[in-house]
């Protein structure tokens, strides 16, 4: 179902976002930890769109990256912040949430995205950028990331 939908997504006019929108985009959600003053002990990026942003974040902010999803580590009382590109769907926050929830340590997670859609499952505790066009909207654009 998922690589039906984003088969269908890629049939929208593109919208190709640059390096320095990528930048920019991290700086916000930076700026959006600040106001809160929050800071994770680890990040942990979802394979494949997710790991441009945990990378940079990681350099820009001096928090280690984890490969694996840190629930462990969270359940140690650690705070992860898990990063993906879009909440496009939700889909892959949602069953990251319900594991964290599953093994009762889902206080001690954040999700961050540098963008996400109107109608999304879950709304990430960081984000640069609200999409609202459905795909019924002639506004509707599939994002190309600039590292695809």
């Amino acid at each position: 179902m998922k690589t039906e939908l984003q088969n269908r997504l890629k049939t929208y006019p593109m919208h190709y976002m640059t390096w320095q929108d990528f930048d920019d985009h991290v700086t916000n959600i930076i700026k959006a930890m600040d106001a809160v003053n929050y800071r994770p002990d680890y990040i942990h990026g979802i394979a494949r769109g997710g790991l441009p942003l945990s990378v940079t974040l990681s350099n820009r902010i001096g928090v280690p990256m984890i490969i694996d999803d840190g629930i462990t580590l969270a359940k140690s009382g650690k705070n992860i912040l898990v990063c993906d590109d879009l909440s496009d769907t939700g889909d892959t926050f949602f069953d990251i949430q319900e594991r964290y929830k599953n093994k009762d340590c889902s206080r001690n997670l954040k999700t961050t995205a540098l963008l996400y859609r109107i109608n999304t499952k879950v709304v990430p505790d960081f984000f640069s950028q609200y999409l609202d066009a459905t795909m019924e909207s002639d506004e509707y654009r599939w994002i190309h990331f600039p590292w695809e």
